[in-house]
């Protein structure tokens, strides 16, 4: 009745009170911080609720049809804690890179520097 998204929080939070009942407040708070530490970091970046992508796009095809390319460059971790590396090409050059936690942030990350060049 209350959707995916009700369901996922609710695991979150029997999770986090699993590990708060077995390693106590600072290791709950370590495990929330490594969690959603990108997203805190976009947050503190003001980059939340920015979508680089979409942004880049229309900078750069206002005048152009030329493609935008995003290629991911490297993957390095375990898989339960992987970093992906990507970088944005366009007419062939490399105008941004970046990296997240996920293939699209690493790619939102990439369009984000870019536009931070241009």
């Amino acid at each position: 009745m209350f959707g995916y998204r009700a369901f996922e929080a609710d695991a979150l939070e029997a999770i986090f009170g699993a590990v708060f009942l077995d390693g106590g407040y600072e290791e709950v708070r370590r495990v929330i911080l490594d969690l959603f530490r990108d997203i805190i970091d976009d947050g503190i970046q003001g980059r939340l609720n920015k979508d680089y992508k979409s942004m880049l796009q229309e900078k750069l095809q206002s005048g152009s049809q030329t493609q935008i390319e995003y290629e991911i460059t490297d993957e390095k971790g375990p898989d339960h804690d992987k970093t992906f590396f990507a970088a944005v090409r366009y007419r062939g050059q490399i105008i941004g890179s970046g990296s997240g936690r996920s293939k699209k942030q690493a790619e939102q990350d990439a369009a984000g520097r870019a536009l931070e060049i241009l």
